[in-house]
């Protein structure tokens, strides 16, 4: 058959399917952190074609990616609708001896509707939870085109009843819920012009809104991008609405602390040169050890390396600093190594290695291999290598990690497993030589920082819950160690407490390397925010769904899982609508109105009722395995032929589908019914009562509550013309996953060869080689005279990196800091901010890179424009020099206007009287008869007098009207006596007056103010100098201010005490002008400060 369909389908002739028509679709999803819930409910039209009045049919639903189906419904089968329900499996098989009957085929949803009318409406509603995919700071829902495709062109009639010509096809309604504290920005990547993004609920929250005259012709794709990137640690708890005793919790934890080197180390690498180490394995074993040489810590390090196989030889004698000679003496030994030693004799190679490391400080020994040992058991290795690590004191601990490649045998990959288990490390397999690298990276990184062990949770839940009944489960029940990198714990918990308060903070604690005291990590807690619209507990169905992989990967190795934990799972399977290999979907019929007498209904053959025959069947079972074979006696026929492929339509396709046909399911139905048993007898099944949420299946006549709905179970016979078989392979969630699912690439040539370049101080120099790598890019030095040139070299080594081992974080991660660490030392030392100069480096490879994508480190943001397309802008930070350039000097120019102002004003304030006689700091005016003056101006200098002049004792400056210029001036002897006030002497508060000297104090700190923007501002570090010294002037010009207030308070109180009548002292000039240069001062700190945050932030 050509053909291939989703949706609803029907037998329209003897082998020939045709679809029914999608008449429209309404999508709500609910995106929790990296998981979804998407619910829809499809309305199909009744079929127009000539068809016969009943047809077999079923219903098809490719299975996105990473995803399970929790809920399925169909309505309008003649007033009757069906429910999928889990159920115990061992029930099936007391119903129906002859059959297993799994609902799960791989890779597709099915149901067999039996013989149904399709000249009616039908609707379907179905729920499903999926991992979402998640890169760096950006999460991705993806909803498959086929849930809101029709087969039809959108021009015709027959897709849509009449009356609905125009009328929306595609309703999707989206609520996120990220982490609080993050700013969140949606858009959609191809649907944009009908997308809508709706007023934010809450902190981390979004809706969005999409509604669509047109049925979906590809994928419904929605980009969030988020404040924090996706390795930050966070969780979420969710509070059941029905059961507000019952709490989930979801932790991902990412422990970046311990990404911190080892202070001092020593690092043995023992390569196995065995004959089967022959072609691309050797190769790349000695390209990994030159690149992993290079990435040695800079300080305080030794190192050898070892290589073994009938014989075993080291390049030093013990280990060495690791300086330039050392190290490019390693490289040149290490690329002359061949497999050319015979045999691989472990043992005597290990006896040797193990007593030749410094017992003083740690060390870690990495071992890579491709066989089992030759000279003796594997028992004795472990053990040797177990005494070893016994014998190591806590500030000298042995760590041995393990690289088996293409290990032909599993006990060959249980003796590399064993060593690194004995060792307190951790091995890695790999099928193929190429990839090598990364593995043995990714266990160097490991190696040279901290594990975390002994790791525990604190959920809140408080210690003495379980005196008061509470009920909790944890998963994984016990924490494994936790190692440095890209990865992420994944940890969830169901609590059930009448009194849980959800807590601020989950707090994890462990010992670093299991020694010492332990560590706190809090993380917090963020609580979902429930809406009216979607209400599916989503934390809840996860927590669960990993409960039960958990107990079922434990009881793996024991061959079986007990009948106690057989039960929780089981009824934990029942509760969150889980399919496991012990429960198993089943239909559930209930009436909606009687159902109609045409067209005839099929009669079962055990209860004399009419009834239609529906049949389940899905994608394989999350936490499936093949411990349960189909039995035997199960006879298999050719599947309907439009089952053989699915079309999605979009990039989601799944791919081919094999579906055996088998024997029936049973019928669960809402009405006694007469039921066999196995010996025939018939027995009758009463009406249900409600039970208890918690009670698990106890037999096949036990009522069920399903969405809602307490029924009875009531099967039928089984149908000899389709049951549907499944094939149970699929693996359960990890507990360590990566923290993005960014896939890795292989190492790039270029970037191997530029990292063998570096230098043992962490820094790149010019060469020909560097150039032919990274391009010809000679620095512009013209204000940066002092820089050193490694500086910039090293600036383009690091960013170049940053690029093409963007999939490789852990090589990122051991070779970017330590140059980093290098670059700000010397550009602390020469006065440069080496930040500044990885963005001008970042800048010019932009600038330069033929292809933008190729090397462009930038924070993209995407606006959609009126057809939707998505528009990239670079980062402010990551602009071409110029525009950084432009950008700089507006700011020192916006600096030096904002600061010249307030110290002109500030030394116009400083020369006051008797300088400038009009700017006095305070003024005292005589208002009385027979007054020889009206004011006398006090100033910082002197003291001026207006209305007398030309008098002996004032001097003959300016026009002999003011005193002689001088600090700490004392009022001229006199000077009241001579106007006919000589009570008014001793208003001059001379020892207040000594402190106005803070005035040209604070000249002198303003003064560098107004150029220093122009000269130093253009590193960060020198901006932060620079703030403090505008705070400085802004907190002496202060204090000079509260001076003047002060002198300005204590004349006026001693000129009011002596009751000299008509006087009067009011305040001068100096003071308002000294109060506007002060506020002036303390805006620009509060600019200044905000500027160097924003920067500090955008960094």
């Amino acid at each position: 058959m050509s053909r291939s369909f989703h949706g609803i389908v029907y037998e329209a002739s003897a082998g020939e399917f045709a679809p029914v028509t999608l008449r429209s679709v309404t999508i709500q999803i609910s995106a929790i952190d990296t998981s979804a819930v998407i619910s829809f409910k499809q309305i199909f039209a009744p079929a127009l074609d000539p068809a016969p009045p009943l047809a077999q049919s079923y219903y098809v639903f490719p299975l996105p990616p990473r995803s399970n189906i929790c809920k399925f419904k169909i309505s309008g089968l003649d007033g009757r609708s069906v429910t999928a329900v889990v159920m115990e499996l061992n029930q099936g098989h007391a119903l129906h001896s002859d059959t297993r009957a799994p609902f799960f085929v791989e890779n597709a949803f099915v149901v067999s509707l039996g013989k149904t009318n399709i000249a009616q409406t039908l609707e379907v509603e179905l729920t499903y939870v999926c991992e979402l995919d998640t890169e760096e700071s950006e999460t991705r829902i993806e909803v498959p085109a086929y849930i809101g495709s029709t087969y039809l062109t959108q021009g015709d009639s027959s897709s849509a009843s009449p009356g609905t010509l125009g009328s929306p096809r595609v309703h999707i309604l989206t609520r996120i819920q990220m982490a609080t504290k993050r700013s969140l920005r949606v858009y959609s990547v191809n649907h944009a012009s009908d997308t809508t993004l709706l007023p934010s609920p809450g902190d981390g929250q979004a809706i969005v809104k999409y509604t669509s005259t047109t049925f979906m012709e590809n994928n419904f794709a929605l980009v969030i991008q988020t404040s924090a990137p996706n390795d930050t640690s966070r969780c979420f708890a969710e509070r059941r609405l029905d059961d507000p005793h019952s709490v989930a919790m979801h932790l991902t934890f990412v422990p970046q602390f311990l990404s911190e080197t080892r202070q001092s180390q020593e690092y043995i690498f023992i390569i196995d040169r065995s004959g089967s180490m022959t072609g691309s394995r050797i190769l790349q074993a000695r390209n990994t050890l030159n690149m992993l040489l290079h990435a040695l810590p800079l300080e305080d390090t030794t190192f050898n390396v070892f290589s073994f196989g009938s014989t075993c030889h080291s390049i030093f004698s013990h280990s060495f600093p690791r300086t330039e000679k050392t190290l490019q003496s390693a490289v040149q030994q290490v690329g002359s190594m061949n497999a050319d030693l015979g045999g691989t004799s472990m043992y005597g190679a290990l006896s040797n290695i193990l007593p030749s490391r410094n017992f003083n400080v740690p060390t870690s020994i990495f071992l890579l291999t491709d066989g089992g040992p030759t000279d003796n058991t594997a028992e004795v290795i472990i053990d040797l290598v177990s005494n070893a690590v016994s014998q190591s004191t806590p500030i000298a601990l042995l760590r041995v990690f393990t690289l088996g490649i293409e290990c032909s045998s599993p006990k060959m990959e249980e003796t590399c497993r064993g060593i690194a288990r004995a060792g307190r490390g951790e091995c890695a397999m790999v099928t193929n030589a190429s990839s090598i690298m990364g593995e043995f990276g990714r266990l160097f990184h490991i190696g040279r920082t901290f594990v975390l062990r002994n790791v525990t949770i604190d959920w809140g839940l408080p210690r003495d819950a379980g005196l008061h009944g509470a009920i909790f489960q944890q998963v994984p029940n016990a924490v494994p160690d936790l190692y440095p990198g890209r990865t992420a714990l994944i940890a969830c918990a169901l609590i059930r407490y009448h009194d849980f308060v959800i807590p601020e903070y989950v707090i994890v604690k462990g010992q670093k390397d299991g020694l010492g005291d332990f560590v706190e990590y809090k993380v917090p807690v963020t609580e979902i925010q429930w809406l009216d619209w979607i209400r599916f507990p989503l934390l809840h169905n996860t927590a669960a769904r990993r409960i039960i992989a958990d107990k079922e990967r434990d009881a793996e190795p024991q061959g079986g899982i007990p009948d106690s934990d057989r039960d929780a799972v089981v009824q934990l399977a029942q509760q969150h609508q889980l399919v496991t290999r012990f429960t198993r979907f089943a239909p559930v019929e209930t009436f909606e109105k009687p159902p109609s007498p045409s067209p005839p209904l099929k009669k079962s053959h055990s209860s004399g009722k009419y009834r239609h025959n529906f049949r389940l069947s899905s994608v394989t079972p999350l936490f499936s395995s093949r411990r349960n074979p189909l039995p035997s006696n199960q006879s298999s026929i050719s599947s309907p032929p439009f089952m053989t492929q699915i079309d999605s339509g979009a990039s989601l396709t799944p791919g081919p589908h094999n579906i055996s046909v088998t024997s029936a399911s049973p019928v669960i139905t809402q009405r006694p019914t007469a039921v066999r048993d196995r010996a025939g007898q018939g027995s009758q099944v009463s009406p249900a009562t409600p039970m208890q949420r918690d009670a698990p299946l106890a037999s096949s006549s036990s009522p069920v509550r399903a969405m809602g709905t307490t029924v009875t179970a009531a099967p039928s016979d089984p149908d000899p013309h389709m049951v549907i078989s499944y094939d149970p392979a699929h693996t359960a969630p990890a507990d360590l996953v990566p923290v993005d699912n960014t896939p890795s690439s292989p190492i790039d040539a270029d970037a191997q060869r530029l990292i063998q370049l570096r230098s043992a101080d962490g820094s790149w120099g010019l060469s020909p080689q560097f150039t032919q790598i990274v391009g010809q890019h000679p620095f512009d030095s013209n204000n940066n005279s002092l820089l050193d040139e490694r500086l910039w070299w090293t600036a383009l080594a690091i960013t170049y990196l940053r690029t093409r081992l963007r999939d490789q974080p852990n090589y990122l991660q051991l070779f970017v800091p330590d140059s980093m660490k290098f670059g700000h030392r010397i550009a602390a030392a020469s006065g440069d901010d080496f930040d500044e100069i990885l963005r001008l480096a970042n800048a010019t490879l932009n600038r330069s890179a033929p292809d933008s994508s190729a090397l462009a480190i930038v924070s993209v943001a995407k606006d959609e424009d009126e057809d939707g397309k998505a528009e990239s802008k670079e980062s402010d930070l990551e602009r071409p020099s110029s525009t950084l350039s432009r950008r700089k000097l507006v700011l020192h120019a916006c600096a030096f206007i904002s600061l010249i102002i307030p110290f002109i004003l500030l030394l116009i304030a400083s020369l006051s009287s008797s300088i400038l006689k009009d700017v006095p700091i305070f003024v005292v005016k005589i208002d009385c008869q027979g007054s020889k003056a009206k004011e006398f101006h006090f100033g910082l200098w002197g003291v001026c007098v207006e209305g007398l002049s030309n008098v002996p004792f004032i001097g003959n400056k300016l026009n002999g009207s003011c005193s002689v210029t001088h600090t700490f001036y004392s009022i001229p002897p006199g000077l009241f006596e001579a106007v006919g006030h000589p009570e008014l002497s001793g208003i001059m508060p001379h020892r207040l007056m000594k402190v106005l000297i803070l005035h040209p104090i604070a000249v002198a700190l303003a003064y560098p103010t107004i150029y220093v923007p122009l000269i130093i501002m253009r590193t960060k570090r020198r901006a932060v100098l620079y703030l403090l010294l505008v705070i400085l002037t802004t907190v002496v010009s202060s204090i000079a201010f509260a001076a003047d207030v002060a002198v300005v308070i204590v004349a006026r109180n001693r000129t009011n005490a002596v009751q000299s009548g008509g006087v009067t002292v009011h305040v001068g000039n100096a003071v308002w002008i000294m109060f506007s240069a002060v506020l002036m001062y303390w805006w620009s700190v509060i600019l200044i400060t905000l500027a160097l945050y924003r920067a500090h932030r955008s960094d």
